[in-house]
């Protein structure tokens, strides 16, 4: 009943005041066991459509509320997968919010942004521990005579792989939100102490270490995205689950690969410099992977770096081209895709040129 009323834009205003008592989850569910195990998905999504609606008229402290609950909800690995979707869409909407009500002087709201995209990357994490449960369940499932099946439980078997896919989809999807929004708050930040710094040397005051401040954010930013490549590419094992498909896993890979495009060119070589190996086995492990580089060696702005990147990967590995072994060939396939680079760009022939030699004999 609560929600049919919340479907009603003059209703809605009224609660704007009640969103503290709301997010109590004492007040939300009440206490009792009976309450806690029955009326969680109901109630977390009743309030999730009631934050949605009112969440340009929240404040930076209420909206950072908001993220503890439902990104915990998220991480709940009693909810059922479409509250963890549901949970993680209502953070993605709460992004452009949080990025209006930033602070430059606190960066309390880059901070809150940096949050989400932790609890994304955590969710990764989670996700790629669950999903050979699931690899190994309908393995045995499947390993049974057909007279023997029980088909309810093989439909609901589909069923979880489906809303984790669904899951994986919304996270992957979401990531160039919350990197678009940490962006312009990052510039904003250090505009600021910038011009802190300057007014500070204006009256001989101690200045900022802006330096060290800067890269404390760079690291922090690069053990994020180190952890979403290591984490993230471990959940596309969900696509080879039920009916597989190629078309929705390349397509999500594509997504997934034009997050690490959006940042700063400095830590995308570092992220990338130490993880080629990582991403080259799994290359291995499942040939559309291969999309990343594509994707990398296409891109104006990256091509060259990434070139350079996987080029000195590879020379170091050349003389394992004559095996006859699928690594091998998936090292051959990387070659060309570098080669294939230079009509494109011109500019990359100059990574190549140092290793000609080498290449040719």
């Amino acid at each position: 009943a609560t929600r049919h009323t919340l479907a009603h834009t003059g209703f809605r205003t009224g609660f704007i005041a009640q969103i503290d008592v709301l997010l109590d989850e004492n007040v939300l569910i009440g206490t009792g066991r009976t309450a806690f195990d029955t009326l969680r998905p109901i109630a977390y999504s009743t309030l999730a459509d009631l934050v949605h609606h009112v969440r340009t008229e929240l404040s930076l402290q209420q909206l950072s509320r908001v993220v503890h609950l439902f990104s915990r909800n998220m991480h709940d690995p009693t909810l059922p997968y479409n509250i963890q979707t549901m949970s993680a869409k209502l953070l993605l909407n709460l992004v452009e919010c949080i990025t209006r009500n930033n602070d430059p002087a606190d960066a309390k709201g880059r901070s809150l942004l940096v949050r989400i995209l932790d609890n994304f990357v955590n969710k990764f994490s989670s996700l790629k521990k669950q999903i050979p449960k699931i690899t190994t369940l309908k393995a045995e499932k499947e390993s049974k005579p057909l007279g023997q099946r029980k088909r309810s439980a093989e439909a609901k078997m589909l069923a979880i792989v489906k809303d984790c896919r669904l899951l994986v989809k919304t996270l992957v999807l979401g990531l160039r939100n919350i990197v678009w929004g940490i962006g312009p708050c990052t510039h904003t930040l250090r505009n600021a102490r910038a011009q802190a710094a300057a007014a500070s040397n204006a009256v001989g005051a101690p200045a900022m270490d802006l330096t060290r401040l800067t890269a404390a954010e760079d690291s922090e930013i690069f053990g994020l995205f180190t952890r979403l490549l290591k984490n993230g590419l471990k959940c596309f094992s969900i696509y080879s689950l039920g009916v597989p498909s190629l078309s929705e896993e390349k397509e999500m890979l594509e997504h997934f690969s034009g997050v690490f495009t959006m940042l700063d060119s400095r830590i995308f070589q570092d992220v990338f410099s130490t993880q080629m190996s990582f991403l080259v086995e799994h290359i291995m492990e499942n040939s559309t992977v291969q999309t990343i580089p594509q994707q990398f060696l296409g891109n104006h702005a990256l091509s060259k770096s990434f070139a350079e990147i996987l080029i000195e990967f590879l020379m170091k590995r050349i003389g394992d081209l004559g095996d006859n072994t699928p690594g091998a060939a998936v090292l051959l396939r990387l070659f060309k895709l570098v080669f294939g680079s230079i009509p494109l760009f011109p500019e990359n022939e100059s990574v190549l040129q140092p290793h000609l030699s080498t290449i040719i004999t």
